[in-house]
């Protein structure tokens, strides 16, 4: 479970609270910044995730901004088929632990790591 909801100054209004000036300490969004405090399982499966697209990226196949990472798990899968399970298995777990709160046994993320050595070692001939 998250710990920390960051709020915009018209949500924190709405919701009753006092609004706050806005300050360095807010986003680009006009949210107020604030530190989420993960599970450290959750931590560890969004940085393989994050991991696996800097890999990506240098490999030739960057995620779009406008993406979600189930199209960006697709154009991986595209890009190298056989590798359509680790690409599947890491995308899938990250959006559950980030977007479902869900966290992940130590089969799961011992599954996860496994996965992500496979595919960190794939070096492509040419970009996507």
């Amino acid at each position: 479970m998250i710990d920390c909801v960051c709020l915009s100054g018209e949500d924190r209004q709405v919701a009753g609270l006092s609004p706050v000036p806005t300050t360095k300490g807010q986003n680009q969004h006009g949210f107020e910044a604030c530190v989420l405090y993960l599970p450290p399982e959750v931590a560890s499966i969004q940085q393989l995730y994050h991991q696996m697209v800097r890999w990506a990226t240098a490999e030739g196949c960057p995620h779009q901004s406008t993406q979600t990472a189930y199209e960006y798990q697709a154009r991986l899968v595209n890009l190298l088929p056989e590798f359509g399970e680790e690409f599947s298995l890491i995308t899938g777990q990250f959006v559950s632990a980030r977007y479902g709160g869900l966290v992940p046994g130590k089969d799961e993320l011992s599954r996860l790591r496994q996965s992500w050595q496979k595919i960190r070692h794939i070096r492509r001939e040419s970009p996507a």
